[in-house]
């Protein structure tokens, strides 16, 4: 009714958006995300502790998540899924076996703090979770940092995303990289 109520008001000028209509759908935003490909802004984990094929905790896991939140950081910003595999399966973050999400949000905040830095984690990473089909998928958002600010992974290694990679830097690279930007 508020629809026809405002193509009323507007009379012959009103512009139909179908994309505004949709965003009032439940869990609309988060479905067109979690159904979105790969690239500069956007990156899916399966795990963020687990190989899958071992079913076994391994830091590799953990570090290659740490280095697209360092390239999105370094970059454009972007946003990271856990619980998702690159078929875009649901696979819920319950594959890194944590008791509760609280008990994964401490282990994702130490990981942070350790490897890339409090201050960045307070001011431009979030994480929240959806239970989709049962499941449970974290959304971590990377906001750009300021001009002049980077960030590194263990104090030393530098990211930024290229396509749908995140990519390491070298010294010259990434001197190169940052006078440019």
């Amino acid at each position: 009714q508020n629809l026809y109520d405002e193509i009323d008001e507007k009379g012959e000028e009103f512009y139909f958006d179908p994309e505004k209509l949709l965003k009032k759908l439940p869990d609309y935003e988060i479905n067109k995300l979690l159904n979105s490909d790969e690239s500069v802004y956007f990156e899916r984990k399966q795990t963020f502790r687990t190989d899958t094929k071992k079913k076994q905790f391994q830091n590799y896991i953990s570090e290659s998540a740490l280095k697209t939140i360092v390239a999105f950081l370094n970059t454009k910003g972007g946003t990271l899924v856990i619980g998702q595999n690159d078929d875009k399966e649901i696979t819920g973050i319950e594959e890194d076996k944590f008791k509760n999400n609280d008990d994964w949000s401490k282990y994702f905040k130490d990981k942070v703090k350790t490897h890339i830095g409090l201050t960045l984690m307070e001011k431009y990473i979030t994480h929240k979770f959806h239970k989709i089909d049962n499941k449970t998928v974290t959304i971590i958002n990377c906001k750009k940092l300021p001009k002049g600010d980077q960030a590194f992974l263990n104090e030393h290694d530098l990211y930024i995303r290229v396509g749908p990679a995140s990519e390491k830097l070298s010294v010259k690279q990434a001197l190169d990289y940052f006078s440019k930007k």
